[in-house]
């Protein structure tokens, strides 16, 4: 099979000899040609992989669901994003619940019981209209719902929620 090079204007033509063992010289104007397009593409698929080793250490580690420790040494569960009927009819809510727990032993309790903590949710979300969601001091006083309805529901003597948090918070 003949070996094919490229010249600085990209047609073909078949190399001397026309055998596999010919090479292209890097000298030459074709091996030059040959060369550029091969460090262009490397050099965009390092800015490539670069961008996708940002992406998946600002969202990877720090974006997924689950538990992670705070600054003050407690623990975070996330709730799955729940979509809920509002008590107005026709309006929905989008919302991703973070729970902060005083102590990783009740952030266990908490993961533990996440159906039950959405089933809460979804009861103390479900009874408000769009105007009593509206203004942050609104959502402030549901975050207080929140960890009130969460903390009648799983109990404990030593630990309790230390804030609520909404890592999405969309109505239509």
């Amino acid at each position: 099979m003949p070996v094919e090079r490229f010249t600085e204007d990209e047609s073909n033509e078949q190399a001397p000899g026309g055998d596999a063992t010919s090479a292209v010289d890097p000298n030459t104007s074709a091996g030059r040609g040959w060369l550029r397009r091969l460090v262009l593409p490397t050099s965009a698929g390092a800015v490539l992989g670069i961008g996708l080793l940002a992406c998946f250490l600002l969202t990877g580690v720090f974006g997924r669901s689950g538990a992670g420790v705070s600054e003050r040494n407690s623990t975070l569960v996330s709730l799955e994003e729940q979509t809920i009927n509002l008590a107005e009819p026709g309006t929905r809510l989008e919302v991703r619940i973070v729970f902060e727990a005083s102590s990783p032993e009740f952030a266990a309790k908490l993961r533990w019981r996440s159906v039950q903590l959405a089933d809460t949710a979804i009861s103390v979300i479900n009874t408000k209209t769009l105007g009593q969601l509206d203004t942050e001091l609104e959502r402030n006083r549901l975050k207080r719902e929140l960890a009130d309805a969460v903390g009648q529901r799983v109990r404990s003597d030593e630990a309790h929620i230390a804030n609520v948090y909404f890592t999405r918070f969309y109505y239509e």
